[in-house]
């Protein structure tokens, strides 16, 4: 099962490479348009003056809203700011909005953006026009609750007082079935929007809002889903009441997520904000980044729970060729998306061990697309092959942190086989 319902510019994320000059605009901007995440939140924490788009676009890829708001309020409305800034301003603004199922909002940013930049607003109709009418999503106090579930990546819920089993997708924004829809007592709306999925093809979509959804203890209003046709992967192969994803609107609206091995998630509550530095999660635009290790190097993966199996990229090919021409084996790999497959060339490599903090994640074998999908940066598509190995994960939206850990008996058996392995 793969659906990427992915709207607006994917995610990207930064290799820790040489660390700037703090103190340049030069080297801001380099850092910014390189999408070179950490080290440009490094250069602007080492100053009180760094410029505000680079204040503001740290504040916003690291998950500080509030900041973020603030500082690019004041930006896109400085008589005295750039053109080019305030234009930037205006697209993180609005990127924020749309990932929190602000859509309201998104409107007003939106618009207002195409009334100081008249010539972008063809363009981007065609990418947004079908969530500028949506009401915003509104989320209660996020209590902390403790879900039984049946399977460890489908989270138990109920729409409109009707229960519901949908599974949770990082990579995507809620999405539903149409008969699902029906069944929910929704009202299905037509639109003219199309959205990117995995293979990079475009689909048309319509919508439908649920008046009421609740996750454990956290309630949700006007929360808005894409619906798609039954026949469609992945709901064809789904019954009823499943045929369902959660989407980071509503991933945002519960903070944080915890999975543990025993068939619990315990959902909700919020965590004490800690130094950014310790983040290994970060969101460009509208989707999340891991922070991954190999061999020793970071490397970019976009972390992505609507996909079984983890990709890795041509960019990874490339950087890591002897492993590639030492052990790999020419193979077709097949991409599923929304109302459509690819098959791409591939090579298979034998092992590939990822760390994520401290977990070590096997590969085993690891699928090597040839071809860079998405965008240079990327090395590959963090998928649920890998977080699933861990005996308990957390995603925690407000330390914007990915943590994975074994059971103290799992643990042993997992060092003595490294000692095997060395």
């Amino acid at each position: 099962m793969r659906l990427a319902v992915m709207v607006g510019v994917v995610v990207v994320f930064a290799v820790l490479v040489e660390r700037p000059v703090a103190g340049s605009s030069t080297d801001y901007k380099a850092l910014y348009e390189a999408h070179r995440w950490f080290e440009l939140r490094d250069a602007v924490m080492k100053t009180s003056n760094a410029p505000p788009l680079y204040c503001g676009a740290v504040a916003a890829a690291f998950n500080d809203r509030p900041r973020a708001d603030t500082i690019l309020n004041k930006l896109i409305h400085s008589p005295s700011a750039a053109k080019d800034d305030v234009y930037e301003g205006y697209n993180i603004l609005a990127h924020m909005l749309l990932d929190a199922g602000q859509y309201r909002q998104f409107g007003v940013i939106v618009r207002e953006k195409w009334r100081v930049f008249p010539d972008k607003a063809g363009e981007e109709l065609k990418d947004y026009g079908a969530f500028l009418s949506l009401p915003n999503q509104k989320v209660g106090a996020p209590g902390r609750s403790l879900v039984s579930i049946k399977e460890q990546t489908w989270i138990p819920l109920t729409i409109n007082g009707s229960h519901a089993e949908y599974f949770f997708d990082t990579g995507a924004v809620p999405a539903m079935s149409e008969s699902e829809a029906k069944r929910l007592g929704m009202t299905i709306l037509d639109s003219d929007g199309t959205t990117g999925t995995s293979t990079g093809q475009r689909v048309g979509f319509r919508i439908a809002v649920a008046k009421d959804l609740a996750v454990g203890g956290t309630k949700f209003r006007d929360v808005s889903f894409l619906i798609f046709p039954d026949d469609q992967k992945p709901w064809a192969s789904l019954p009823p009441g499943r045929r369902g994803l959660l989407g980071i609107p509503v991933l945002l609206g519960l903070h944080r997520l915890e999975w543990s091995n025993d068939q619990t998630l315990r959902v909700g509550g919020t965590s004490s904000k800690h130094d950014i530095p310790s983040s290994n999660l970060y969101f460009d635009d509208d989707h999340l980044v891991v922070l991954a290790m190999f061999q020793d190097r970071p490397i970019a993966l976009t972390l992505d729970t609507g996909a079984e199996t983890t990709d890795l990229y041509g960019k990874f090919a490339t950087e890591f060729s002897s492993l590639i021409n030492q052990s790999g084996k020419r193979i077709s790999q097949k991409v599923e998306g929304v109302s459509n497959n690819a098959e791409f060339e591939a090579i298979s490599v034998p092992e590939v061990v990822l760390r994520i903090g401290s977990f070590p994640a096997a590969l085993k074998p690891a699928h090597v697309i040839i071809k860079q999908l998405g965008q240079a940066w990327s090395y590959g598509n963090l998928g649920l092959d890998v977080i699933t190995q861990a005996d308990k994960f957390v995603i925690d939206f407000d330390t914007m942190t990915l943590q994975m850990t074994h059971s103290p008996a799992n643990r042993i058996k997992s060092n003595l086989s490294r000692s095997a392995v060395r």
